[in-house]
């Protein structure tokens, strides 16, 4: 099973910060589970203003771990902050199941 990819923050026209990435979709799957991607900090405006934050990318848990993988973290942009990447997990080991 795959999680979603996440949708990119808007960017700011003239003044104004861009918006935030979402956060990607958690997995959960028997053979193998990868978590979606965050989405992209959009830009900030013309004029001024700070750039949005990245997304987080999504957990993944599957039956054995190596099968499991994390979705990227997006990059901030202008001054946001990039979002962590997910991890991957055997299922049971994190306590709450994704």
């Amino acid at each position: 099973m795959t999680g979603g990819d996440a949708g990119d923050g808007g960017r700011a026209t003239l003044n104004g910060d861009g918006g935030d990435g979402g956060a990607g979709g958690n997995a959960s799957g028997d053979d193998s589970a990868t978590g979606g991607d965050g989405g992209d900090g959009g830009a900030d405006g013309v004029f001024g203003g700070t750039g949005g934050d990245g997304g987080d990318g999504g957990d993944a848990e599957a039956t054995d771990e190596s099968n499991a993988t994390g979705g990227a973290g997006g990059s901030g942009s202008s001054g946001g902050t990039d979002g962590a990447d997910g991890t991957g997990s055997a299922r049971g080991d994190s306590g709450d199941d994704v």
